[in-house]
């Protein structure tokens, strides 16, 4: 029997060792959005399942969780990820009893969030805020106005997420910043240009005046108040119920901090508040009031004028013994005529003294009109009235009548030429084209608009019926819920004239055409793009733009004509293909194509400037030491150009410039009391980097310290006293004139007539 047993053991010893173990996934690595659920495939042949495994935990079978495993067919095992974060970046294990795969998550960052516009106030601390996550962490590169920028230095420091924290806000930290953010072992990076405007709450510093205020009827008034702030405020003007003023009354007209009321009447006795503004809701305000309205009776053209006080129990009066009648025009009415007929429009000012008048069409002066007896008539003669001379016209008289505030009182009428004529469509206020897609839960307008005289009416038509109507333009809207709401549309007018129709369709919208005019700038890394919008939009808004390149496939965030791509390689040909996107899609074959080659090599990055740390120099020479860039640019044999400059209220002047293929440079003949700018730039066959700047300030000799301990400077000039250098002599002192002559190597590099180290 136990023979029998181990025959067996053998024999499945055998079966297991030929049978073949295997752990696969269905992809080794993904890169997705946060909010995003995913599924990996985990299959197991010839060994047991042991479990999914993160961190040396192993993941639950739980379905009601967000990580969890489940095994649909035999030797299949599923890893569900759902709803990602960020903190669900890294490496996951599929585990056998005797192999194992591993998976690797990354969480792709996204900048959709970020505020391109943001506020800081100032003196107070702030923060402009990125908080763009992902696995693995993103970088952020910062410049300010096209330059770089370090949120890390001063008042500055950078939070997680990318936001830097400003302790103390000033004015000059306003500008146009624009944040790089990358993570460059997966070729992903998203440029974020974000305008700051710091701000200061408005202050009133001027109050309307007078603040009681006695006014005529007919007449005008101007209320005047004004702020100070950081931007410069802006005004609005509330009324007696404090609520704002009603700007479609002809009569009350607000510019900037000027609150006007023309032809004053009796309903605008009380208070009107001024309310300074800038951004934010902060705000500052004063009130002022209209405390009585006087009623102007006219007797005659030219005689005295008598003020009656209301409300007063008209108890108080006043003669004036001599006043100007404000200007008015003469009754005109609307002119109706053939095409080809002659046309007379006539304005005829009256007033005391008599006014001038003049006609006006479109807000410009009229040129063919012609002024007789003194300036109070103008006349428009038109002998073959034409269609273009269709329209509205304006005739301004003013004499020298003056109002409360002492402006020109301006009289004005306005009439109509019309030509008789069968209903015209106007193009610009027909679209004869509309674009929808079925679903679109934003209305779409058929609109019709037709000129005549008599004013034509005008009806639109769908599937014989009329759905709209109106005397010169008809308008329907619609929301496409259907596919039958799309089609011909109708649009019919008529007069006693004749009748006109036209058709307008509304139609599908499609994917829009390719972009146009690709340009590409390209360095040995890095190329931007640019390109003109198309030139169909297939009926509806761009939405964004499609970038493909090398198999990978971008999406803008925006629809701005402008994409980087970074982290190329070096003298390598790429196709790049730019799709334009629409609700209704991108267009399969709707792209624009642009081959390039990247540089062989490219400028270097700049220097890191490392000596002296300390910006108050207590001499006048010093070493100037710096770090090889971080990138050659392809090149190893990169050269340094230090260019020393003063400092200046007016700007830096430069007073030397050195090239040198050292790391460091002597910069000697200073001057005490003067601050200077020290650039140092890298350069290698490609070109030139940006400079690395630092600034040292040079204090006058009797403003340094006392320094009687272990320092030591540069002697630069010769004092009756004794010091000793380090490197000689041990403790023995001797004169600074022996020094100063003494064959000494400065950090290995042998100057003439070296510096000594000087003991104060």
């Amino acid at each position: 029997m136990s023979g029998h047993l181990r025959l067996v053991g053998i024999l499945l010893c055998g079966v297991f060792a030929l049978s073949s173990a295997d752990v696969s996934l269905t992809f080794s690595q993904r890169v997705i959005s946060a909010g995003k659920n995913l599924v990996i495939k985990c299959t197991i042949s010839g060994e047991q399942f042991q479990g999914w495994y993160r961190g040396g935990s192993k993941i639950p079978t739980d379905s009601s969780q967000t990580k969890y495993v489940s095994n649909p067919t035999s030797g299949a095992y599923q890893l569900h990820l759902n709803n990602i974060v960020v903190a669900d970046g890294g490496e996951y294990i599929c585990r056998g009893n005797r192999g194992s795969k591993t998976f690797q998550l990354y969480v792709d960052f996204t900048t959709t969030h970020v505020e391109l516009i943001q506020y800081l106030r100032i003196s107070n601390a702030d923060m402009i805020d990125i908080d763009v996550y992902g696995y693995p962490k993103p970088t952020f590169v910062w410049t300010k106005n096209g330059q770089p920028w370090n949120p890390n230095e001063g008042r500055f420091s950078t939070q997680d997420g990318g936001s830097v924290k400003f302790s103390r806000v000033e004015i000059s930290d306003q500008g146009n910043y624009t944040c790089t953010i990358a993570v460059d072992t997966l070729g992903l990076s998203s440029v974020k240009k974000i305008e700051v405007i710091t701000f200061e709450p408005p202050r009133l510093i001027e109050r309307p005046a007078p603040f009681n205020r006695l006014l005529t009827v007919g007449y005008n008034t101007t209320f005047h108040c004004k702020a100070e702030g950081y931007p410069k405020p802006k005004y609005r003007w509330l009324n007696q119920i404090m609520r704002e003023v009603d700007l479609s009354n002809p009569r009350f007209t607000v510019a900037d901090e000027y609150f006007h009321i023309t032809n004053i009447q009796l309903s605008d006795v009380g208070n009107y508040t001024c309310v300074a503004y800038n951004i934010r809701d902060y705000s500052d305000s004063a009130s002022a009031e209209i405390s009585k309205v006087y009623v102007l009776e006219q007797r005659s053209p030219r005689s005295s004028v008598r003020f009656a006080i209301y409300p007063a129990n008209n108890s108080a009066s006043a003669e004036i013994s001599k006043v100007f009648v404000r200007p008015s025009i003469k009754p005109m009415y609307d002119e109706v005529v053939e095409i080809d007929e002659q046309a007379y429009l006539d304005c005829v000012g009256e007033g005391n003294p008599l006014p001038e008048v003049r006609w006006i069409r479109d807000g410009r002066y009229e040129r063919r009109q012609q002024i007789t007896l003194g300036g109070r008539r103008s006349r428009i003669y038109i002998q073959d009235v034409r269609l273009e001379d269709e329209g509205r016209y304006t005739c301004e008289a003013r004499n020298n009548a003056r109002d409360q505030e002492g402006h020109p009182i301006v009289a004005t009428e306005e009439i109509g030429l019309y030509i008789k004529s069968l209903p015209r469509l106007n193009k610009k206020g027909t679209p004869l084209t509309v674009y929808s897609y079925l679903g679109n839960p934003k209305p779409v307008f058929i609109r019709c608009r037709f000129d005549g005289y008599p004013f034509p009416n005008v009806t639109i038509w769908f599937d014989n019926k009329q759905i709209a109507n109106g005397t010169e333009f008809a308008m329907f809207d619609i929301i496409t819920n259907e596919l039958e709401d799309f089609g011909d549309y109708l649009c019919w007018s008529w007069n006693i004239h004749g009748s006109k129709n036209v058709t307008v369709k509304l139609t599908h919208a499609r994917e829009p055409s390719r972009p146009v005019n690709v340009k590409a700038n390209v360095t040995c890394s890095r190329v931007t793009l640019t390109w003109d919008p198309p030139i169909d939009d297939g009926g509806m808004e761009i939405m964004q733009y499609v970038i493909e390149y090398d198999g990978k496939i971008f999406n803008t965030e925006d629809t701005y004509p402008k994409y980087y791509i970074t982290n190329l390689k070096r003298d390598t040909m790429y196709d790049i293909k730019i799709w334009a996107r629409n609700k209704m899609g991108k267009g399969k074959n709707n792209y624009e194509t642009v081959s390039i080659i990247t540089q062989k090599y490219c400028p270097p990055s700049r220097p890191i400037i490392w000596f002296p740390y300390e910006k108050v120099i207590d001499d006048t020479a010093f070493f100037l030491k710096w770090h090889e860039p971080e990138s050659n640019g392809g090149d190893p044999d990169v050269r340094y150009k230090v260019v020393v400059s003063e400092d200046l209220d007016e700007g830096p002047f430069a007073i030397k410039t050195e090239f040198t293929a050292l790391r460091e440079y002597y910069v000697d003949e200073l001057k005490f009391g003067q601050r200077y700018q020290l650039e140092v730039f890298s350069y290698n066959k490609a070109g030139m980097s940006e400079p690395a700047i630092a600034y040292y300030f040079i204090p006058n000799e009797g403003d340094w310290p006392n320094c009687r301990q272990t320092k030591f400077r540069f002697c630069n000039h010769v004092m009756p006293r004794a010091y000793y250098h380090p490197r000689y002599h041990g403790n023995t002192h001797i004169t600074c004139d022996v020094i100063k002559r003494l064959p000494i190597s400065l950090d290995s590099k042998r100057v003439s007539n070296p510096p000594a180290w000087c003991f104060l």
